[in-house]
């Protein structure tokens, strides 16, 4: 069997598998065999007729860069949101409710780290997380799960 790249306008389109017998050349394609190549080639590579290149990523634009850092901050306020009701129900339920003061302060930080997450401020929001996890211990867990979260995401997504 020979592996053959099939390219279309210098793109690698797919990449299939031919006998090397029958006859095979499908409209449009220029067909390359790489049965042999030593060098990795994926979809999408350029080929300029004699060499093959991996595809230059096409950068994303700060303002699609954002959505992207908005959405993944609304995700992370809920997931907190919910992890943080789930606590103290259990903690409720065994008899160790939060005070009025307690849940006053935790609805003022939640207030704050949702206004930061939901507008993308993903840094801030981990210095948020700090905050609230050094008053209210029993959500550590909760807190280091976030902040890792967003960490990989910022790590994962730098801003241009």
């Amino acid at each position: 069997m020979k592996k053959i790249a099939m390219i279309q306008d210098g793109i690698v389109q797919n990449i299939a598998l031919w006998d090397g017998i029958s006859s095979w050349n499908p409209p449009g394609y220029t067909l390359v065999d790489i049965t042999n190549s030593n060098q990795f080639i994926d979809l999408y590579y350029l080929y300029d007729g004699t060499n093959f290149s991996a595809p230059i990523p096409t950068p994303i634009s700060l303002s699609e860069q954002a959505q992207q850092y908005i959405a993944f901050g609304t995700q992370i306020f809920n997931q907190i949101q919910e992890s943080v009701w789930a606590t103290n129900e259990a903690a409720a339920a065994a008899g160790n409710p939060l005070s009025i003061q307690q849940l006053t302060s935790l609805l003022t930080e939640s207030d704050t780290l949702q206004k930061a997450l939901e507008s993308g401020s993903l840094t801030t929001s981990i210095y948020i997380i700090s905050q609230l996890v050094a008053t209210f211990p029993q959500y550590t867990t909760i807190g280091t799960n976030a902040t890792n979260q967003i960490s990989s995401f910022i790590a994962a997504n730098p801003l241009a």
